[in-house]
């Protein structure tokens, strides 16, 4: 997705909709509706015959089905066509469209001179979302000629009409619209009423964005949907988290932490999960514990590792309690201590934590930290899923009577019916 665009053309695209909701008696009925259904070949159908007849608003429309976002087949040649003929008409929305893909240039010749006459002609109609990307091109200087005082006023001009937009954009964010949640996270973001919330609010908008491209990730079959899903996530979590929202911060950690759609960078996860955790994210305040026990991307550091681990762990965040009994078990960085380690064991297991039953399943088994008990050593083998461990429920069960085995099993029934249901 491009950064640099306010407003891009998919999110046009998918929220013009709402604006023609109040013109609904210059679209056929039957078109309009099948549109709201998300009947899009149908809605095509209809729209058509009034789009030849230049009615803009369904010119809109078409163009909108052509975007590949929503409705038929792709098609950026057509959806430009419609567009275009509707800006030609005097519609200020279809001359915001067609100056946003001119500024994109996305699969259409990027023209920053024609986008800056079309954004001029809606930010004279007084659209707000215009109003701000003909201040940014006299910012930047392109398409036009460089010229501060210019771009100060379209900013000033945006900023009185853009509680319309907001109320445009809002409701539809709130009910799911992935490009409405863009657009109203770019507005807070730019601050328009200079209120000290937008830019927290941004965040959580953004974050919601990025939330939703995993989602779409974790459901793509095709490797480059996925790739591009990813490289959404990593977009959308980047700006969430320069914003301050710690959950993106976490999460952009973990992102460079194992590459995931990006290159590994355990400098810039340290960075992310750095601020996360100090933010109080009990998640990165764990993954910090791993960064400084290991001397990744930070110095090897026990005594650090235990205070992120603890914080985490006090929280009762179960991979924390899990890593901090692992550190008592072992005693590393701190004395052997099984009591507190089973302790922390038992407070992660509770939790389903699985690599927690297996170490209870081995302590029980040793009688460290506890009674040497086999029946409940069996237990926590039979819970704990790791292969690696597969072999403690072979090994408990050659040492024990049938009866035992049979009460280890019921004893596994009666935890899951506790804490797993």
């Amino acid at each position: 997705m491009k950064k640099d665009s306010l407003f891009t053309i998919s999110m046009l695209s998918l929220l013009a909709v709402a604006i023609i909701f109040h013109t609904i008696r210059a679209i056929n009925v039957a078109g309009f509706e099948a549109y709201k259904r998300s009947k899009y070949e149908t809605a095509l159908k209809w729209l058509l015959p009034l789009a030849n007849k230049n009615n803009t608003e369904a010119q809109i429309l078409v163009g909108n089905l052509f975007t590949g976002v929503i409705g038929v087949n792709q098609n950026d040649e057509k959806t430009f066509k419609w567009y275009l003929r509707a800006a030609e008409s005097g519609n200020p929305r279809a001359q915001h469209l067609v100056a946003t893909m001119l500024k994109n240039g996305k699969r259409i010749p990027q023209d920053f001179s024609q986008a800056s006459r079309w954004f001029q002609k809606a930010a004279e109609s007084g659209l707000a979302e215009a109003q701000w990307e003909l201040g940014e091109l006299y910012n930047s200087g392109k398409g036009v000629e460089k010229n501060i005082d210019k771009s100060i006023k379209w900013h000033q001009r945006a900023k009185k009409n853009i509680k319309a937009a907001i109320k445009w954009y809002r409701p539809l964010a709130l009910k799911g619209n992935t490009q409405a949640q863009i657009t109203l996270a770019k507005i807070l973001e730019s601050n328009f009423d200079e209120s000290p919330d937008n830019r927290i609010k941004a965040g959580r908008w953004y974050k919601e964005v990025a939330l939703e491209a995993e989602n779409s990730a974790n459901h793509a079959d095709d490797p480059s949907e996925i790739q591009k899903y990813l490289l959404e996530v990593h977009e959308f979590h980047f700006k969430a988290a320069k914003l301050g929202n710690t959950q993106s911060q976490q999460e952009l950690g973990i992102i460079y932490l194992f590459g995931k759609g990006v290159p590994k960078n355990i400098d810039k996860a340290a960075k992310w999960l750095h601020q996360a955790a100090n933010s109080g994210d009990m998640r990165a305040q764990m993954r910090m514990g791993e960064l400084y026990k290991n001397g990744l991307g930070v110095p090897k550091n026990y005594s650090t590792a235990l205070k992120w681990f603890r914080k985490s762990a006090t929280k009762g965040f179960s991979g924390a309690q899990l890593a901090l009994g692992i550190m008592y078990e072992n005693g590393t960085g701190v004395p052997q201590d099984f009591l507190k380690a089973i302790d922390l064991y038992k407070k992660a297991a509770v939790q389903n934590e699985n690599d927690a039953h297996c170490r209870l399943a081995i302590m029980h088994e040793a009688g460290n930290g506890t009674s040497k008990n086999l029946k409940i050593a069996l237990m926590h083998a039979y819970i704990c899923t790791s292969i690696e461990y597969k072999y403690l429920v072979k090994s408990f069960n050659n040492k024990m009577t049938q009866e035992k085995i049979e009460e280890a099993k019921h004893a596994v029934r009666d935890w899951k019916k506790k804490y797993l249901q």
